[in-house]
């Protein structure tokens, strides 16, 4: 179920956009193999078990930190965490209950969009091996760790033909994305079965928390 930390304009939104990594995708494990990969090209402390699930109660500025990622190689480390991944990413499941949960949206009539940091064809091919495309009128990917503030800009004047920002929300497993939606404005939804956990997203102030796929659907209501 879902909960709303703030105040919210009773107005029902306009468009629900999602996260990819960690919201749609369980992509966690893979990117943490990938991670343990790759570490050591950029000075990585390697990600056992237990200090993955430590990261976990830390925003993501925190963990960059923690695990030794200087912030001047992190779009190299980006470049080559998206490429390792293309080959596996069609295989990795759903969490259990998503599918559900977006047809439910989509029959409200709510635009669905995807905003990723990962590449759009990583997660064209995750939603073609799954049927799963039909449910989004777009998807943008491609973007910065701490850039998907100007995408959600972009995405509101082009994909949503002006919608207010207001009227957006903007579901993810991380504080870059609680915070991404807090710059332009727009509602924030954090969910728990992705990277961060629950007390992490509420300090955050995201808007909603939502605990299990079926409270997606608490967004429209």
């Amino acid at each position: 179920m879902a909960f709303t930390q703030t105040p919210l304009d009773p107005t029902r939104p306009g468009a629900v956009i999602f996260d990819f990594d960690g919201t749609l995708a369980d992509t966690i494990p893979m990117a943490l193999e990938v991670t343990n990969e790759i570490g050591p090209m950029f000075g990585m402390e390697h990600v056992t078990d237990d200090l993955a699930e430590e990261l976990r109660g830390m925003p993501l500025k925190q963990v960059i930190s923690r695990v030794g990622l200087k912030p001047r190689k992190i779009p190299q480390f980006q470049i080559e965490l998206r490429r390792r991944m293309r080959d596996r990413v069609a295989t990795l499941p759903t969490f259990p209950g998503v599918e559900k949960a977006l047809g439910a949206l989509q029959d409200t009539g709510v635009k669905l969009g995807i905003l990723s940091s990962n590449t759009r064809e990583n997660v064209e091919a995750f939603l073609a091996s799954h049927g799963m495309r039909d449910y989004f009128g777009f998807v943008d990917g491609g973007s910065s760790l701490f850039g998907k503030a100007r995408h959600l800009r972009r995405i509101l004047k082009t994909e949503l033909g002006g919608l207010s920002a207001a009227s957006l929300v903007y579901v993810g497993d991380e504080t870059r994305d609680i915070e991404a939606a807090k710059k332009v404005g727009a509602m924030s939804a954090g969910v728990t079965w992705g990277v961060a956990r629950e007390p992490v997203i509420a300090a955050a102030m995201a808007d909603f928390i939502i605990r299990s796929p079926e409270g997606l659907g608490e967004l429209v209501q």
